[in-house]
Formats: structure tokens, sequence, C-alpha cells
């Protein structure tokens, strides 16, 4: 038997099945084989690792997934997506239909769905047309929080029917930086002329002295209670990302440290703090 696990599980495994073989099983593969196959069939995209069959199917087994640098157990209920690297034992013979049946074609791992992205887009438009008048202030979602809104209810559903709503890794990965990239010369080529205008006036100044002010005051403050909660640094670097509400925090924190949790505390945050600040600027417009 082969025992996988941490290293006090499998020292317990060892006392109560008997004794530690000299030979690994995992160094024969003439009967089972194990390998790491690429999920490219999106017809088995947001389904669990359970609802696969492998073993009705082919007498195999699950094992790992690999999420871009983060390796998951492939326990039963684990959702899984496209460009999932799924690590199967199974026996040799069956290798190749294994993998048939996965995908495993490299080429669709940077394909995205015109039709799912067109319609999450559209959809994100019209709920973002409806207006709440309150006295004289107008609240609507707009066309910025509302294809938010409706891609968070989209990643939450993964799939409708043949429709897969989420990108796969690598794809999800390179529109990201493209995004990041244009979000930054957005910002920055109409807003060169302004800063050099007003950062050096006296205005300007007054202005940076309430900013700084503000920001290290609610930043620290972010981050103690971010500490207080019991989160790790990845964490918490990904949090104050999200409260701050700029990618570019975000990139450069997963460049200084290569952790899943700095993208999870970020869009913990990111997503809130966007509608919350939408909502207040159109309070101030209103009042």
């Amino acid at each position: 038997m082969v025992l996988v696990g941490g290293p006090e599980a499998v020292a317990a495994g060892i006392a109560a099945l008997g004794a530690q073989a000299a030979t690994h099983l995992l160094d024969r593969r003439d009967i089972v084989d194990y390998r790491r196959i690429l999920l490219t069939n999106p017809d088995l995209a947001g389904h669990t690792v359970a609802e696969l069959g492998l073993g009705d199917r082919y007498g195999a087994k699950a094992t790992r997934v690999r999420r871009g640098d983060q390796d998951l157990l492939a326990h039963a209920d684990l959702l899984l997506q496209l460009d999932d690297r799924v690590r199967v034992a199974m026996p040799r013979e069956r290798t190749a239909e294994v993998t048939g049946f996965l995908g495993d074609t490299e080429a669709k791992v940077s394909e995205v769905s015109a039709v799912s992205m067109g319609l999450g887009l559209a959809a994100g438009f019209l709920i973002g047309i409806p207006k709440l008048t309150i006295g004289s202030t107008v609240l609507s979602l707009g066309t910025a929080a509302g294809p938010l809104v409706m891609a968070m209810v989209l990643g939450r559903l993964r799939r409708t029917g043949p429709l897969v709503w989420v990108l796969p890794t690598r794809a999800n990965l390179t529109l990201r930086q493209i995004g990041l990239l244009i979000f930054l010369a957005c910002v920055g080529l109409p807003s060169g002329y302004a800063f050099r205008r007003e950062a050096f006036s006296l205005f300007g100044l007054k202005l940076l002295a309430v900013l700084v002010i503000g920001a290290v005051l609610s930043y620290a403050l972010m981050v103690l209670v971010a500490r207080l909660l019991g989160q790790s640094r990845p964490r918490t670097m990904g949090l104050l990302a999200g409260y701050v509400g700029n990618p570019a925090i975000t990139a450069y924190a997963n460049s200084r440290v290569s952790d899943s949790r700095v993208n999870t505390g970020y869009a913990t945050l990111f997503a809130l703090a966007i509608l919350v600040k939408i909502v207040c600027i159109q309070l101030i417009v209103g009042l």
C-alpha cells in the first residue's frame, strides 16, 4: 500500500498496518501508471471530482489537483475548472482513455468562450441600468459595477448547462495582466498634466498631507484588525490591496510572495470596496 498524508498521519498509518516496505510501489509502473493530465474538456468543468466517475469508468483514481501554483487534494467535493492539472493513478493499459476523457489539449487552455463572455457582459450591463431615486440622489450600478456583480454571481454558479463561466487559469492570468497594464495606462495618461499642475501647489500639498494621514491610519487599522483576527501575512497583504481597491498593489504583492492567499484576500474585499465607493460617489454628487 502507498500512504499519502502528513508525516504524523503516515507514521500512524504505518504503525497500524505493519511495517514500512523497503521498495516503493511508485517506482513500478508496469501495472499501475500515474501522471498529471490537463483538464481541457469543457463538459467536465464545474463538476466535482466524484462526478468524473473515474473509478467506475476506468478503475482510476484522482489524487491531486494542481491549480496554478497551488496543489490541492482531490477530495470528492472539489470543484474542477479548466486548466486544472489532475494527477491520476490508473491501470497502465487505460492511460490513453483517461487522457482522452479529461482532454489534455494544450491549445485549449488559452481559449476564451466568446458566448459566455458576451452573455455575461450583456447581463452585467442590463443589471446596471435600473436606477433608484432617493430625494435628489440617483443610485445605479452603472456599466462598472453591473458587470462586477454579474461576474460574482456567474463565478459562484461556475456553469449553466453547456455554458462554462469560469475562465481557464492561464487565460485568466493573461487577461488579468493585460487589464492591469491598460488600467495603469488609462489612469496615468490623463492624470499626468493635472498632477504636474496641482501636486506642488498649496492646495496639492494640503491634499497630500490629508491623504497621507488618512492612508496611514486606515491602512494601519486594517492590518491590525487582520492580525487580531488571526489572518496570515499573505492574506493580510491581499486584504489590504482589496481594501485600497488597486490591482497594481495585488500584482506587487504577488511578485513578492508566491501564495494563493494573496489573491483570496484581495477578492474578499475588492468587490465590496468597489461597490461601496461607487455608491458613496453618487451620494456625494447628489448631496
